[in-house]
């Protein structure tokens, strides 16, 4: 008999005077921005689709998803997109949810149902339609995270993925088995984690349900989207997968202290230790990474 899917877990935060429910799922957190857009006025329909009909969203939209959705229907994208010039366009997220296959958003019914967006693009949501607030929502979403995280493991956090401060460990690198076209989101998995998602739940199975980014921290978050766009730049200028993968994990160590010393995320995170990637043999580094990616 297959083992039974884990039900989505949902938790509330508060921000603005709204309580603004939390859906963790497989991917990871979904905010449900019908409660957002509630900050802004009560006809959250209305809201959303307004949110949702310029074409600047749409591409927002199409490229997270190109990113994170190998399912993603480009074609019915590309109509859907060719309408936005006229002025009757509208489209609700539930439609574009079944006509593009995007994942990015979910549509709910029932109880507790509306709309939910994974937490970086509840976060553009909230810079469009509640610009005032978006800091507010963050905040209580990063305390949120704090809170589960401490539930998951109330003693210590989990070594894989939150190294305490002091001695930051050194991965070889010089090795690498990145054959050409490794996955993008592994080249940053690596540059900020020191390990792959695969590598984290082979030597993890069943500690942490939900898998590595799921279970990171915000401040962990926070610098993946950042080095994932700048991946995506220099994959565009045809630098190579290694030398990405020692950029990034520069930019991940100076990008992670920059959060943990500013105010904000900083002060209520967990701390965190980005590994230093290291190419150098005589640097007789505690451990070599290889990234098995075909």
């Amino acid at each position: 008999m297959p083992p039974k899917k884990e039900k989505d877990s949902v938790r509330q935060i508060t921000a603005a005077g709204v309580t603004i429910a939390v859906r963790r799922a497989e991917l990871g957190d979904y905010l449900s921005i019908t409660d957002i857009a509630r900050i802004k006025n009560e006809d959250t329909a209305m809201v959303t689709a307004n949110w949702l009909r310029p074409r600047s969203t749409m591409e927002y939209l199409a490229k997270w998803e190109q990113r994170h959705n190998p399912s993603f229907r480009m074609d019915s994208y590309q109509e859907l997109y060719s309408s936005t010039g006229n002025k009757a366009f509208t489209i609700s997220p539930k439609q574009w949810i079944d006509e593009t296959g995007a994942i990015g958003l979910q549509s709910r019914a029932g109880r507790g149902g509306g709309t939910y967006a994974f937490v970086d693009i509840a976060m553009e949501f909230a810079s469009r339609v509640v610009p005032g607030q978006k800091q507010d929502i963050a905040e209580a979403y990063r305390i949120s995270r704090l809170e589960e995280n401490q539930r998951w493991s109330p003693n210590e956090t989990s070594s894989a993925i939150l190294s305490p401060d002091g001695e930051r460990p050194r991965i070889l690198v010089t090795t690498l088995a990145l054959a050409p076209g490794a996955k993008d989101e592994e080249i940053v998995n690596a540059a900020l984690f020191g390990t792959t998602s695969a590598r984290w739940n082979a030597d993890h199975p069943g500690e942490l349900p939900g898998g590595l980014r799921r279970n990171s921290s915000m401040t962990q978050m926070i610098a993946y989207q950042y080095l994932d766009e700048m991946n995506q730049a220099m994959k565009k200028q045809g630098v190579s997968e290694t030398e990405r993968l020692l950029r990034l994990n520069r930019m991940a160590i100076d990008h992670v202290e920059m959060l943990r010393t500013s105010n904000g995320v900083g002060q209520i995170d967990l701390p965190v230790t980005v590994p230093c990637l290291v190419d150098d043999l005589e640097d007789k580094p505690e451990s070599e990474i290889t990234l098995g990616m075909a």
